[in-house]
């Protein structure tokens, strides 16, 4: 069933030129639904809108999706297409990974519905798919991005976003390819413009903090009614009789009509919306909320406004916690019938007494300025580019006489500190260990889709340092080097999350020393007659990397 075809950049309009710009199009994959809301579905509607700016049609292929949310979408100028429901997903799994044979017939369907379009990029945001699905999509489009929260399962992509407080591009490693790139933390939160226009104004008036209007905003569903609960419950509580109360309900809202009841009965005047649009305004012109966790606890955070998060699922927590941890809000959890009551009592008391200027500061100070969705678009061009010179992948058993020929290469062989020819018994032997040894990392580096060197890290968990050795094939093009290196450097201080790397070069190998030095390396020391190579002591360099260093050097890289 085809719910709608845009017809402003929706499917038909690819071919289309702006000027001189052709048009250029990707895929987004989710869903939505009362049980799971409408955050993936929002937030992907954010990136959108950013890569249209930039020439970039969007199509949305839903599985689940309220006809509400297909008109916002295609609003925006999108198009969405629903596949038919040939299985069905029970309610209890719309947050677990789904079966291997669900998520490939899910992945052909979703690819037979857009059969005929052509697509630069599939972006994936959706709990139930793992790899398996990615992996099925590659076989039509070749670059897929995921977008993520849990770092719970194995992805095949080459970009991954992971927008929550506290996460690290480290804590991917293992989970996605070596070659991928994690956008890890706040500051790629996906947030609509209007955000970053609101932050700006309520940063600029700095106004003296008051408690006379407070929002409710619980996202798109509320399937539980916690905000009918709510308005009960502070009929009951010893707030200031002045204050005011907003309640937002959005698209999904099934209890509609009893939290309109709840507002008629309310001790304090109380005003119910339904899906606004400039929802940043709103927030900028309250003074304290309770919303739910996910993206709207980064828009609260972008416009400056204390809250109290509400947690209503599982996944929400590691979020919540963080920005409690951070000083950030303040939270309860929903799962505590007997206790909510009091968990909002001893929230509010917090409030009231001094809390709110301090959690004001501490927003302020995290820095969500609403211009992540900007660097993921620019992401976006940065990972296709690279793409096209390059990628490292693990090294495979299938890669093992590939290796070994390579590593007996008499110009390889002689710039190694063990020259010896290696023989096949004593090659699969060294593989063998250190494919299972959790302190090595053993890769491929390809370019044009083709082996073209080796990269091997030996890592020091404690210290967040590895010792690293690499070379490229005997026939590989000029060049190849310096992008494997760039490739592994950017893997071993984004995925490793590595402090240092270091290097042990002979004096003689010219072309390392020179490309160790032109990646920013430093020497750091020369060691006399370490080693004893071919019957004669030989002196060896030392290089190191530290993080700083490498991203400063990617920074003056992406200036030039």
């Amino acid at each position: 069933m085809q719910a709608s075809e845009g017809s402003t950049n929706g499917g038909r309009q690819s071919a289309v030129t702006q000027g001189d710009v052709k048009r250029r199009k990707v895929l987004f994959r989710a869903d939505a639904s009362e049980t799971m809301g409408a955050g993936h579905i929002m937030r992907c509607l954010t990136l959108a809108d950013a890569l249209a700016v930039e020439f970039i049609d969007c199509v949305f292929v839903c599985r689940s999706i309220p006809v509400s949310l297909a008109r916002r979408i295609e609003a925006s100028g999108h198009s969405v297409t629903v596949i038919e429901a040939t299985f069905g997903v029970p309610d209890v799994l719309t947050e677990a990974i789904w079966s291997i044979e669900m998520q490939e017939e899910d992945a052909r369907h979703c690819l037979d519905a857009v059969a005929g379009q052509v697509f630069d990029w599939v972006v994936v945001d959706h709990y139930g798919l793992d790899g398996h699905w990615q992996a099925v999509a590659r076989s039509r489009i070749r670059r897929i991005m995921v977008i993520d929260d849990l770092a719970n399962r194995v992805h095949d992509c080459d970009l991954l976003l992971d927008q929550n407080l506290g996460r690290k591009p480290s804590d991917y490693e293992g989970l996605v390819p070596p070659s991928a790139r994690v956008l890890a933390g706040t500051e790629f939160a996906l947030l609509r413009p209007q955000f970053a226009t609101a932050r700006a104004a309520r940063l600029s008036k700095r106004e003296s903090l008051s408690f006379s209007r407070l929002l409710i905003s619980l996202g798109g569903g509320d399937p539980q009614n916690l905000t009918g609960r709510l308005l009960s419950m502070l009929d009951e509580m010893q707030l200031p009789e002045t204050l005011r109360i907003t309640v937002v309900l959005g698209a999904l809202a099934r209890f509609a009509d009893d939290v309109r009841e709840a507002a008629l009965k309310a001790r304090r005047p109380t005003e119910v919306l339904f899906d606004v649009n400039d929802m940043a305004g709103l927030m900028a012109e309250c003074d304290v909320a309770i919303g739910a966790a996910g993206a709207t606890a980064w828009e609260r955070c972008c416009v400056g406004l204390p809250s109290i998060v509400l947690v209503v699922a599982e996944n929400q927590k590691p979020g919540a916690l963080a920005l409690a941890e951070a000083g950030c809000a303040l939270v309860a959890f929903s799962d505590k019938p007997a206790g909510l009551r009091v968990e909002l009592d001893e929230a509010f008391r917090e409030l009231l007494s001094g809390g709110r200027e301090a959690i004001s500061r501490n927003i302020e100070n995290l820095g969500i300025d609403g211009l992540g969705a900007q660097r993921v678009a620019r992401a976006l061009a940065q990972v296709e580019a690279t793409m096209l010179v390059g990628r490292l992948r693990r090294v495979g058993e299938a890669d093992l006489d590939l290796l070994l020929e390579w590593r007996n290469d008499n110009a390889i062989r002689m710039s190694m500190l063990t020259q010896d020819v290696i023989d096949p018994d004593d090659h699969r032997a060294w593989f063998d260990k250190a494919a299972i040894s959790a302190d090595r990392r053993l890769l491929i580096f390809e370019r044009g889709g083709e082996p073209s060197g080796f990269v091997n890290f030996r890592i020091d968990p404690a210290n967040r340092t590895a010792t690293w050795g690499f070379y490229k094939a005997p026939a590989a093009a000029r060049g190849t080097g310096r992008l494997l290196g760039k490739a592994a450097l950017d893997y071993a201080f984004g995925q490793l999350g590595l402090h240092k790397v270091w290097a042990e070069v002979l004096p003689s190998n010219e072309a390392s020393n020179g490309m160790h030095v032109s990646l920013g390396f430093r020497q750091e020391g020369k060691l006399r007659e370490a080693y004893k190579i071919g019957g004669s002591y030989s002196d060896v360099v030392y290089y190191g990397l530290l993080e700083q260093d490498w991203n400063d050097y990617a920074e003056n890289e992406c200036k030039h």
